[in-house]
């Protein structure tokens, strides 16, 4: 979508304010001025894919064109362009939102289904640790799917650019289990938690983002193994005889992420080889975590990476102190 047309449509106020007229163009009903889009586009991941190959980063890369590996996130690289603000029905200042826009084409079924996915995902959503969509529009040859801008970009720039203190690994575990919480309790499994996938807001607040994989679960439900990121992958989830996963799964890459964040770097394993890091976390060996982190922090993410998901805590098991977990506030 050009940005004259994003234009034409705010000015308009058609599906922009809140009146769907076709499918896949499902909008929020609430008046928003736009302020700025970033262009980004998008393949996620598919079932099938090689979930054990090497992360690839490309830094300051443009993606667009290409599928999302390990390592990648769809908002890393948005080219971003300022649009005039337009009213789109009478609003005041503290209405305005800035914008990031996902696009696939119609054509490419590889890429178009997870976007949906995402879409029909984030429609149920509404939490301040979630990011927040807006809507989508649609042309004769691709989909638009608008969230808002989070500026400050993901946890895996923020702790490349400056380590975390302790503290932070804290203030930003707490805020990613409110997250997870509200997400779980909206029968909502994410399924692709990393810091890449996490963004954080310029007054340090974080956003869980990239539902391309996740799922809707009915009560009780258990879903088959086999989707995600290698590094962060629990092993009910790597395991193809394991039965199934549940919201449990969250809390093992979760743990992953915490590591990640105090490390400054992926999590890892004592295996370099491809095969042999796939067998080990299948049985359940987690990344390594280092000595040097506080006895609260190490503890706090062995609960998380327990291999036996029975007792695995839940992100309410922690929030709510049903189990005698802390994180640390050093």
């Amino acid at each position: 979508m050009s940005i004259a047309n994003l234009k034409s449509m705010v000015q308009q106020g058609d599906d922009a304010c809140g009146n769907p007229s076709q499918e896949d163009a499902d909008v929020n009903s609430n008046p928003r001025v736009f302020q700025l889009v970033a262009d980004v586009s998008s393949k996620p991941s598919q079932e099938g894919d090689d979930f054990f190959s090497k992360p690839r980063v490309q830094n300051g890369a443009d993606v667009s064109n290409n599928p999302i590996q390990e390592g990648d996130n769809v908002f890393s690289n948005p080219r971003v362009q300022e649009v005039p603000l337009q009213r789109l029905q009478e609003t005041t200042m503290s209405n305005v939102c800035s914008l990031t826009q996902k696009e696939v084409s119609l054509s490419n079924k590889r890429s178009l289904s997870p976007l949906r996915n995402e879409i029909a995902i984030l429609k149920r959503l509404d939490h301040e640790n979630i990011i927040q969509y807006y809507g989508t529009d649609k042309d004769e040859e691709m989909l638009y799917m608008f969230l808002e801008l989070v500026s400050n970009g993901t946890l895996e720039q923020a702790y490349k650019n400056c380590p975390f203190k302790e503290s932070q690994v804290s203030h930003y575990t707490r805020q990613i289990l409110q997250g997870l919480k509200y997400l779980h309790g909206c029968n909502v499994i994410h399924r692709d938690l990393k810091c890449a996938n996490i963004m954080v807001t310029e007054f340090g607040n974080i956003k869980l983002a990239d539902f391309g994989l996740s799922k809707c679960m009915e009560d009780g439900q258990s879903l088959k193994p086999g989707l995600g990121s290698s590094f962060w992958l629990a092993p009910e989830v790597a395991n193809p005889k394991s039965g199934g996963y549940d919201f449990r799964a969250d809390t093992w890459s979760l743990g992953c992420a915490v590591v990640e964040m105090s490390t400054g770097k992926y999590p890892q394993y004592h295996f370099r080889d491809a095969l042999a890091l796939e067998r080990a976390i299948r049985k359940g060996t987690g990344p390594i975590i280092p000595n040097s982190l506080s006895h609260t922090l190490k503890d706090f993410i062995n609960k998380c990476l327990q291999p036996d998901p029975n007792k695995r805590p839940t992100a309410a098991d922690i929030t709510g102190g049903r189990e005698n977990i802390t994180i640390s506030t050093v």
